[in-house]
């Protein structure tokens, strides 16, 4: 059977690089019936960092690369406590530092057929050696240098070792030998004059010199094997037929092919993958070209569908002008399921698509060059098939990690909802503006005012309080949204301190009313519409609550109108935005009006007269348009939800835009003079959209008052 593995080390981030490597590794597993697996090659003990485990999981978990076998990304079979990973599989462990006796019995073995050796070469006399090979021009000869170091003979001079008691120390054991106080790794020894040859599947065949190679360490001094002897027994032990790796392995290759020799193994086929190098110069992309970490990539906003569609492309083309392998009906929703369950599916489905145009003949066998503008150009062309649900979803949710809030006490952006009545409870403030019908507005209950206070003690005392003891919540009945943990900063005293931000719902499991009828009508007035306080609130938007609902079986409120239209004016950001979290914002002007000043109005050399007469002059135009286009106006309910909203919003703005224009043409009236001050008057901006996108999305009442508030100012 075709099985193929990656082992990456848990020393930092998942790598743009490695995550390249797995995507091959997935497509080449998928076109040949196989399945791959995914071990930790976590057996360098200095640069480990167990916290690393988990994140590189994390993102091949959001990009979809979920392997068939060993660690697990979405957590599934035995878990690990030491990483707090899972995995499942018949081969494992999976994670090289719990196979120890399993190396040290093959190295063992090594050590029996006297093909390894202890090695007492010091950093000081490794450079001695490195000095003589300079001058010599040959290989160093690690074994002859140990003889020369047990009969106390200079490192340089070929002396035969005689003392048969010196010879048993270079082929002690392997308990002796990790026990021994100086510390010797163990070496394995090539001492062959022979070409060794490889067919690698992609670079094809090649040939090595042994007479070149130096020994090599298998077994370090602290009782952890190198890459070299780990792989070489899980892949034998692993069933491993095929291994993909990158090309800076190809050096090793002699000593690979001599040590399954030696073992008795039989050697998989290599693949070796070529580098992605950076945006300028020759060398493998680093930090120094930009991010490499691909978590960052993620919390920068790029989707992980055009992340993977473009990492496919470095180093691989179709042969074809096709570049994007996902359709626009690829991103309809599936209401049943959570945003990211739809994510999941359709990255699945990405996978597929390309798997299916694979092939090993169309990779490249040179190095891919990393570009950011391409990667950009990825990002819109996806961003584009979001509906403008997802697209307010995603972005809420990335910005949630990316910003900080203004200072503030502990405990704010708590909510307690009244799930049955669609009701939200906060702070009620009567001194503010009238929001949505309530009078004030409600701004979130805390919920731990101090430093060292517990956030749930503290949020139930503070019900308590705001409702006047009249609501008693148990801590058994609470559930949690965890996920939106917000980053933020407060007084000096908690600068920059991380906080789990609790947003607060009623458990469906409590049978004991939330609130009966009296006190419903008693404390109405401090009890405002979920809808109205999530369509206003920063950090809590309708499209992530809806998602928690989901999530936790929670029955969720409909959208109201506000949120809706809200949602759906994102369609003025989505085609503006390079990734979710870019500053455009042209939305706002939907909701954030605000009656422009004359002088903004006033076109160029005209007066302000003269532009007040040009937009007098087009109402009536304005009117016969938007009457002949009121059936491809966005239906709200309809439109959130779908991805070719965009779509036809285009269409519908193209259309007014060629009417619009055509019948100032027709009436020889200025372009500029007319449109201008028109978009100006229906954005309150200088610079805005067009003014065709904002008759496409405004509603056609509030179009005109708009006009009308510019040419009849109060």
């Amino acid at each position: 059977m075709f099985r193929t593995r990656q082992a990456p080390s848990p020393t930092g981030y998942l790598h743009f690089g490695t995550a390249r490597t797995l995507l091959f590794t997935h497509y080449i597993s998928r076109i040949n019936n196989g399945m791959w697996y995914l071990r930790l090659d976590d057996t360098d003990r200095n640069r480990l960092q167990p916290d690393a485990v988990g994140s590189l999981l994390e993102s091949m978990r959001v990009l979809g690369l979920i392997p068939d076998e060993g660690l697990s990304p979405d957590k599934k079979g035995i878990k690990d406590d030491f990483y707090n990973v899972y995995s499942e599989g018949e081969y494992g462990p999976y994670i090289q530092s719990q196979r120890l006796e399993i190396y040290h019995k093959y190295a063992q073995q090594l050590i029996d057929q006297k093909l390894c050796y202890w090695s007492y070469v010091t950093p000081e006399i490794k450079e001695e050696l490195s000095t003589f090979k300079q001058i010599t021009k040959k290989p160093i000869d690690y074994f002859q240098a140990n003889l020369q170091i047990l009969s106390n003979a200079p490192v340089t001079e070929k002396t035969k070792l005689t003392n048969i008691e010196s010879e048993l120390e270079l082929f002690q054991s392997v308990s002796k030998g990790l026990n021994d106080n100086r510390k010797p790794d163990l070496k394995f020894r090539i001492n062959q004059d022979r070409i060794v040859e490889n067919d690698d599947m992609l670079l094809g065949k090649s040939k090595f010199d042994l007479n070149l190679e130096e020994d090599f360490t298998v077994l370090k001094s602290d009782g952890f094997p190198t890459y070299h002897l780990a792989h070489a027994v899980d892949d034998q032990l692993m069933n491993t037929s095929v291994n993909i790796r990158s090309q800076e392995w190809i050096s090793s290759l002699p000593k690979h092919i001599k040590l399954f020799e030696a073992l008795g193994f039989d050697k998989p086929v290599y693949m070796h993958v070529p580098p992605i190098l950076g945006e300028t110069g020759n060398k493998k992309m680093s930090k120094r070209d930009g991010n490499v970490n691909m978590e960052d990539w993620l919390k920068k906003g790029y989707l992980p569908e055009a992340i993977v569609n473009y990492l496919s492309f470095l180093g691989w083309n179709p042969g074809t002008d096709k570049e994007i392998y996902l359709d626009i009906d690829d991103f309809v929703l599936d209401t049943t399921k959570t945003i990211e369950e739809n994510k999941s599916i359709r990255l699945r489905k990405l996978l597929d698509n390309i798997s299916q145009d694979f092939s090993i003949d169309k990779m490249q066998k040179s190095p891919a060059r990393f570009s950011t503008d391409k990667l950009n150009w990825f990002n819109k062309e996806y961003l584009k098939m979001l509906s403008p649900y997802e697209f307010a979803y995603l972005s809420q949710k990335n910005k949630n990690i990316q910003q900080l809030p203004a200072p503030t006490r502990i405990g704010d952006y708590v909510y307690m909802v009244d799930v049955d009545n669609s009701r939200i409870l906060g702070g009620y403030d009567n001194s503010t503006t009238v929001m949505s019908g309530v009078d004030g507005i409600f701004y979130p209950i805390g919920g731990g005012r101090g430093e060292n206070q517990d956030s749930i003690e503290s949020l139930l005392r503070e019900i308590s309080e705001e409702t006047q003891d009249t609501i008693q919540v148990d801590a058994k009945e609470l559930l949690f949204i965890e996920q939106l943990n917000i980053p933020w900063e407060t007084s000096k005293e908690f600068n920059s301190k991380q906080m789990n931000i609790y947003h607060l719902i009623r458990s469906e499991s409590n049978t004991k009313p939330f609130i009966n009828i009296e006190d419903y009508n008693k404390y109405s007035n401090t009890w405002a519409s979920l809808n109205s306080v999530l369509g206003n609130n920063s950090y809590l938007t309708f499209p992530i609550y809806n998602e928690f609902c989901k999530k936790n079986n929670i029955k969720a409120p409909k959208l109201d109108s506000l949120s809706e239209s809200k949602i759906i004016s994102s369609i003025l950001d989505i085609p503006r935005r390079v990734t979710l979290i870019d500053d455009t914002s042209e939305s706002s002007i939907i909701h954030n009006y605000n009656v422009p000043t004359q002088d903004i109005v006033k076109w160029k050399k005209s007066t302000i007269e003269e532009t007040l007469e040009n937009l007098k002059v087009l109402k009536p135009t304005i009117k016969t348009i938007l009457d002949s286009v009121k059936n491809q106006k966005i239906n709200l309910s309809k439109s959130v939800f779908s991805p070719h909203t965009l779509t036809e919003f285009t269409k519908l703005s193209a259309e007014i835009e060629n009417k619009l224009k055509t019948n100032l043409k027709e009436n020889d009236m200025d372009f500029g003079a007319h449109l201008g001050p028109l978009r100006i008057a229906l954005s309150g901006l200088e610079r805005s959209p067009s003014p065709f996108e904002l008759l496409s999305i405004l509603d056609d009442t509030e179009i005109f008052n708009r006009i009308d508030n510019v040419i009849y100012p109060k």
